[in-house]
């Protein structure tokens, strides 16, 4: 594991110091890689591998109706595409054999009735017989940041860069965050980033807002909620 940047094997020059864990720090982490290998050697047996560059898909032949398949593994959460309805249900099968299964949703291609899926948290839908797909994070997704935070929703965007401006100008004009506050910033900007993934019109905003992630200010700042 490669330690935090601020810490160097020389005084004169940068030298990433790594650490040998005898055990994992997060147990999470060696629980990902256990249902990752079980996956993968269960999809293997109907002929659906792993990418020899990124484990986490999938990809091959069903063997026995032979339906090409793609699968996207983040943790428990799988994403199934194949060419056949029976083609998934061959996947499913295999894993089912071993582990319990739940759909979350289903989704035809363009040709089709369209459907929903809910994949890490998005939303995802295809109308019928139709290209496109839309994608959104449910609007009950930041309630939490607004309540931990005490934020009022407005109808007006913040005025991020005017204050980011302002406060490299004259830096006694804002406040550093205590170390725990500096905490819970990075914890609620990690949520934020997660939502700005299907609100680009939020892009710049959030941009700014991440220059802070190393020492996090105080700002009175009004965010809208959408």
């Amino acid at each position: 594991m490669r330690l935090p940047s601020d810490l160097s094997l020389s005084s004169t020059s940068y030298k990433p110091v790594f650490a040998d864990l005898s055990v994992a720090m997060n147990g999470l982490r060696s629980a990902s890689k256990a249902w990752l290998q079980l996956c993968t050697t269960l999809c293997k047996e109907v002929g659906v591998v792993a990418c020899p560059s990124e484990p986490t898909v999938l990809c091959g032949v069903t063997k026995r109706l032979q339906s090409g398949t793609v699968i996207l593994v983040y943790v428990d959460d799988l994403i199934i595409g194949s060419e056949s309805p029976e083609g998934i249900a061959e996947v499913k099968a295999a894993l089912e054999s071993r582990v319990k299964v739940k759909v979350t949703g289903e989704m035809t291609n363009s040709t089709g009735d369209g459907g929903t899926l809910v994949f890490l948290g998005k939303t995802i839908h295809r109308p019928s017989h139709s290209n496109e797909l839309m994608m959104r994070v449910e609007p009950s997704y930041l309630q939490s940041v607004l309540e931990e935070w005490n934020i009022k929703p407005t109808n007006v965007p913040p005025d991020i860069l005017s204050e980011f401006e302002k406060s490299v100008k004259d830096p006694s004009s804002s406040t550093e965050l205590s170390p725990e506050a500096g905490t819970r910033f990075r914890r609620v900007l990690g949520r934020i980033m997660w939502w700005g993934q299907s609100r680009p019109d939020f892009a710049r905003h959030l941009s700014l807002l991440v220059v802070w992630q190393n020492q996090p200010i105080y700002m009175k700042l009004h965010f809208e909620r959408s």
